[in-house]
């Protein structure tokens, strides 16, 4: 059996330009595609392929302590964009990437978070030919449903991470809404996955739990993925914590009950 997703969903969703690379396209009036022949850059551009409430800020915040990296923001985003033109005059969408790129310390890897739309977005616009190499850090829970309720929860109360305010708003259990971020999580990752063996990018996955669990493990897996050294790094307190609490495990056990109804024929 092949499944419930329509004919020719992949092909028409990595040809189908997102909402972020449609309106980024609009800020720079079109102007978006690098057409150099040769490589702006020396050192290899890293992507950290994500979704919502995939762990990867708090990979982020590893990752630029050690110093070898910097970036990791969601530049991406035309918000975000669209903030920086505010306040810098630049007239190209590969002169944006070459700023925030040029902003990274000298021994530094400069990488940007992106979902798997604005990593179509920026092979569209050939972003990767200015620089030698792209490598893919993605970012994935092993326990996809708690990250879709943690999705569900942060969507209510507008707090995506520990550091910001949200809202008093008292999360509401809602099992079609959950089982669509669900949904959209596994295709977002078989997404990444696809687009990374077509352009024949090296790809990590890295894991939340593992990170959890033994975060030194794996920051240095990355490091040796990215060929760098960071002997000499000495993990701090992260910016940002765990927000799990027990509404997640709530949710996660009437989504387990709904499920456990649907198989056995029992409301």
């Amino acid at each position: 059996m092949l499944g419930s997703f329509s004919s020719g969903e992949l092909f028409q969703a990595l040809s189908r330009p997102g909402q972020h690379e449609v309106r980024i396209n609009d800020l720079f009036s079109g102007n978006v595609r690098f057409d150099g022949k040769t490589p702006v850059f020396d050192r290899p551009l890293v992507i950290m392929a994500f979704s919502n409430r995939s762990g990867s800020n708090l990979l982020a915040d590893y990752l630029r302590q050690t110093r070898r990296f910097a970036g990791f923001a969601e530049a991406l985003n035309w918000d975000e964009v669209s903030l920086f033109l505010s306040k810098k005059r630049i007239s190209s969408f590969p002169e944006y990437i070459e700023t925030l790129a040029r902003g990274a310390p000298p021994r530094s890897i400069w990488g940007v978070k992106a979902s798997w739309d604005q990593m179509a977005m920026l092979t569209r616009a050939n972003i990767f030919g200015m620089f030698p190499e792209v490598k893919v850090i993605h970012s994935v829970r092993r326990d996809v449903l708690g990250q879709a309720t943690s999705h569900w929860i942060a969507h209510q109360t507008g707090k995506w991470t520990s550091t910001h305010n949200g809202t008093s708003a008292v999360p509401v259990f809602d099992s079609t809404a959950i089982e669509r971020i669900l949904m959209g999580i596994h295709r977002s990752n078989g997404y990444v996955d696809c687009i990374c063996q077509a352009m024949h990018w090296p790809r990590i996955p890295i894991f939340y739990e593992n990170v959890q669990q033994n975060m030194r493990l794996e920051i240095e897996r990355i490091a040796k993925f990215m060929g760098v050294s960071i002997d000499d790094w000495q993990p701090a307190k992260p910016r940002i914590s765990m927000q799990r609490d027990d509404t997640n495990a709530t949710f996660k056990r009437e989504c387990f009950a709904r499920w456990r109804g649907a198989l056995t024929g029992q409301p």
